[in-house]
């Protein structure tokens, strides 16, 4: 007998790694971009833009590094900056 139903499709997936993500990447599905972490098994993020993926991954590398400290604003916006400015210049590269 014939099985019925609609065909399942596999899913297509592409994973995006970067020294400079480190420790995260990225998993891209259909409309959406999943921010992941190597020592995590549950997604960290969805994002609709790799632009919005990539701002995440600076803020949350930002506070990793500067955990504990105490900064001013400029401090930190120049911190998130320079980060986001590296792996920004990594794609240019």
């Amino acid at each position: 007998m014939a099985k019925k139903g609609k065909k399942k499709s596999k899913k297509q997936v592409i994973t995006i790694e970067d020294s400079v993500l480190e420790p995260y990447y990225l998993q891209v599905e259909d409309k959406q971009y999943i921010k992941m972490r190597r020592d995590k098994t549950l997604p960290q993020g969805y994002y609709i833009k790799l632009s919005f993926a990539l701002d995440s991954i600076a803020k949350d590398l930002t506070l990793e590094e500067q955990s504990g400290n105490k900064l001013s604003i400029r401090q930190y916006i120049s911190q998130y900056e320079n980060i986001k400015n590296e792996i920004l210049n990594s794609i240019k590269a």
